[in-house]
């Protein structure tokens, strides 16, 4: 990890959120078109698997690290409210691996019953962030946390977040080209600079390519 961490972690908080708030949309509106050609099939499955897999390691990283810390600065936030919501949207995400691992997801009859998962995920997190986002935001994180406890909870949850949303190759490039380019640059910092300036852009460049027609430039 860079030296270099976020000095609000509400910041870094919202951050993510802007990801997967971004990626549901668009998995989405892929799906409500008429058509899905099948060049882009590939490259989808990819992009909802990094979806998955980030969404997952958002909400553990927030159910073992966050929320235990935060109910110390702040014991009456609603934080058992989040973590239900974290177990709603479990059984959804268990159907989109579901859906990734079947021969025949591309079947009509299956597309519709993912794009139905995926609407009620997002319904679900849209509710969710606006509740965490008042209790854990940037605002609340300046009034609540010294700029030790900033930096040292964002560390404590970037690093975890790397050793749970995985594959690297796939979940980083995800991350950083679902931000548009002021919060990707943020974002970056998070990361050693051999991951940002190499691996991303060269070594693993195959195998998150097929993912560019979802991702911002």
């Amino acid at each position: 990890m860079s030296e270099q961490m976020p000095a609000n972690v509400g910041e870094d908080i919202l951050r993510i959120h802007r990801v997967l708030t971004r990626s549901l949309t668009v998995s989405i509106q892929f799906l409500q078109q008429a058509e899905q050609p099948d060049n882009l099939h590939h490259g989808f499955m990819l992009y909802l698997r990094a979806l998955s897999a980030l969404l997952h390691a958002h909400h553990l990283g927030e159910d073992e690290i966050g929320f235990p810390f935060w109910r110390t600065k702040s014991p009456f936030a609603p934080l058992n409210n989040l973590i239900r919501d974290h177990l709603r949207m479990m059984p959804l995400l268990e159907k989109i691996e579901i859906w990734l691992n079947s021969e025949s997801g591309w079947e009509a009859p299956h597309l519709r019953r993912l794009q139905g998962i995926l609407e009620e995920l997002n319904a679900i997190w849209l509710w969710h962030i606006q509740l965490e986002e008042s209790v854990m935001g940037p605002e609340k994180a300046a009034a609540l946390l010294t700029p030790a406890e900033n930096q040292q909870l964002a560390r404590q949850l970037a690093t975890h977040g790397q050793e749970h949303a995985q594959p690297d190759a796939l979940v980083l490039p995800f991350i950083l080209y679902n931000l548009p380019v002021e919060d990707r640059a943020v974002m970056a910092q998070i990361f050693p600079p051999l991951v940002t300036r190499q691996l991303v852009p060269v070594e693993w460049k195959p195998v998150w390519e097929p993912m560019k027609p979802f991702l911002l430039e």
